[in-house]
């Protein structure tokens, strides 16, 4: 069984390249990440990882729609805190409508995203 802790963070992208770079800059500040590139690893991460505290979904993917994913993800926790990101700006209000918290419109400095991920995932004093 995987190890996921409330820090776990499940990245969702076709992009390899993007995943290794933002699960990289994760990893360096002490959270478990999990990468996923189509709905079938995410429903195995889900299924899996009761802990996940974060998903980051990008809207187009090859097999089945980023905001399709979150809604099944809010339908399942709907404690889990989700973000979008896109390379089409026009695409945030379609994922604020799902329940994302934050949207990451592409390209993006990816210390942008770990500051915010850093805070929302700061215990609660």
């Amino acid at each position: 069984m995987t190890n996921c802790s409330p820090k776990s963070i499940l990245i969702i992208d076709d992009d390899a390249r993007l995943c290794h770079l933002i699960a990289a800059a994760l990893t360096e500040r002490g959270f478990n990440v999990y990468c996923a590139s189509n709905s079938l690893e995410v429903r195995n991460y889900l299924s899996r990882c009761h802990e996940i505290g974060i998903i980051l979904c990008d809207r187009h993917l090859g097999d089945e729609s980023g905001i399709k994913i979150l809604k099944k993800a809010r339908k399942a926790n709907p404690n889990m805190l989700l973000a979008g990101m896109s390379g089409r700006p026009d695409s945030e209000a379609e994922f604020i409508a799902v329940g994302a918290a934050k949207f990451f419109p592409k390209p993006f400095p990816i210390s942008d995203l770990v500051e915010w991920i850093c805070l929302t995932m700061r215990p609660k004093q």
